[in-house]
C-alpha cells in the first residue's frame, strides 16, 4: 500500500495554514472549488475521500455498482459539481489468442482491457459504468463534462472519443494517425498513467481544443543497443473535427489564459528517466501569443520548478 503524502490547505489571502489528517495520491478540485475528491492511496480501494474546502473536514464514501462493492483504480477528474469520472476493476472477460491460449483480458483498440471507466455519484457511491478501456489508460476529461478523450499509446493503437452521456464511441483516426509514428516503447511500470504522455495539458477556455505533449522521455533499448528518443512538443488536439496539429517542438502545455489567445508553456525537464520525464518541467517559463506555430514566446521565469496553475481573484 501507497500511503501518500499529506495534505495542508493554504489560505492565499491571510497565510494561514490548515492540515488535513489524510494521506493522499492525488487532488481534484471540484468545479465550484468548494472540496477536493482524492485518491488515498493506489490499492484500488472502494474508497473514495471528499475533503471539504472551507475548513478540511475530512468524509469518504464506498464506491459500488450495483450494490456492489467496486475498487477505484484512479480518479480521472470532475465530471460536473456531483459526479467523478473514475476508472474502478470490473470483470475481465476472456478471450483467446491465435493459439488458443486463454488471455487474462479481452483486447480493446489494440490493448488490454483491465479496467472500466465510469461516473461515480458523490452523494451516494454509485458508479454508472460507460465503458472498457484499454491499459495504460490516458483519459482526459473535457471541461463541460460532456465527452472524454482515450489516448492512443504504444500499447493503445486507437484514440476514441467517448460521450459521458450514453457512453457512446467514436473512432478519431485523424488524430491517431498524428502520433502513431512518434509513440516509443517508453518504461511503464504496472501500465501507469502517463507512459507514453506528458501530464501536463489544457483545454482551450470554450472549446473541447486540448494543447497536449508527448513526455520527454526515452525509449527502451532494441536488440541492437538503439536507444529511441520520444519526440515532445505540443499538439492542439480538436475533439470535435478530429483534427491534430504541430504548434511548437520541445515543449510542454501548461495553462491557457481565460481569453483563449494566450498559453502558457515550459521547456521538459532534463532527465529523461520516467516518471519525472512526463510529469516534471523545465526551467523556463514562457507566454505564446497567438497560439499557433507563429505566435511570439515571452518569457516569463527562468527558474520554474514547478507549476501549480492560475490563481484567480474573482
Amino acid at each position: 500500500m501507497n500511503v501518500g503524502v499529506p495534505v495542508a490547505l493554504i489560505n492565499l489571502f491571510d497565510g494561514t495554514t490548515r492540515d488535513v489528517r489524510v494521506h493522499v495520491q492525488d487532488l481534484f478540485w471540484s468545479p465550484d472549488s468548494s472540496r477536493i475528491a482524492a485518491n488515498v492511496d493506489a490499492a484500488s480501494s472502494p474508497q473514495v475521500t471528499l475533503i471539504a474546502a472551507r475548513d478540511g473536514a475530512v468524509s469518504s464514501l464506498d464506491a459500488s455498482e450495483h450494490g456492489a462493492p467496486v475498487g477505484i483504480a484512479r480518479i480521472i477528474g470532475w465530471i460536473n459539481a456531483t459526479h467523478l469520472g473514475v476508472l474502478f476493476n470490473g470483470p475481465i472477460v476472456s478471450a483467446s489468442d491465435s493459439s488458443g491460449s486463454p488471455l487474462s483480458a479481452s483486447t480493446l483498440s489494440g490493448g488490454t482491457a483491465g479496467l472500466l471507466f465510469g461516473s461515480l455519484d458523490v452523494a451516494t457511491g454509485a458508479v454508472r459504468r460507460i465503458t472498457a478501456v484499454p491499459q495504460p489508460a490516458d483519459i482526459v476529461l473535457t471541461p463541460d463534462g460532456q465527452e472524454a478523450l482515450i489516448l492512443s499509446s504504444f500499447w493503445n493503437s486507437t484514440a476514441e472519443v467517448v460521450s459521458l452521456a450514453d457512453a457512446t464511441l467514436r473512432e478519431a483516426p485523424v488524430i491517431t494517425n498524428a502520433f502513431a509514428p512518434l509513440l516509443q516503447h517508453v518504461d511503464n511500470v504496472s501500465f501507469a498513467q502517463g507512459g507514453n504522455w506528458s501530464i501536463h495539458l489544457a483545454w482551450q477556455p470554450g472549446a473541447h481544443v486540448l494543447a497536449i505533449s508527448l513526455s520527454a522521455s526515452d525509449g527502451r533499448p532494441d536488440e541492437s543497443g538503439f536507444l529511441a528518443h520520444q519526440q515532445t512538443g505540443i499538439w492542439l488536439v480538436d475533439l470535435d473535427h478530429d483534427r491534430a496539429s504541430a504548434l511548437i517542438p520541445a515543449a510542454y502545455a501548461l495553462a491557457w489564459l481565460p481569453d483563449g489567445k494566450t498559453l502558457l508553456i515550459c521547456d521538459p525537464p532534463l532527465t529523461k528517466s520516467l516518471p519525472l520525464a512526463g510529469a516534471g518541467v523545465g526551467t523556463m517559463l514562457y507566454a505564446l501569443t497567438p497560439v499557433g506555430p507563429g505566435g511570439t514566446r515571452k518569457t516569463l521565469a527562468t527558474d520554474l520548478a514547478v507549476f501549480l496553475g492560475l490563481v484567480r481573484t474573482k
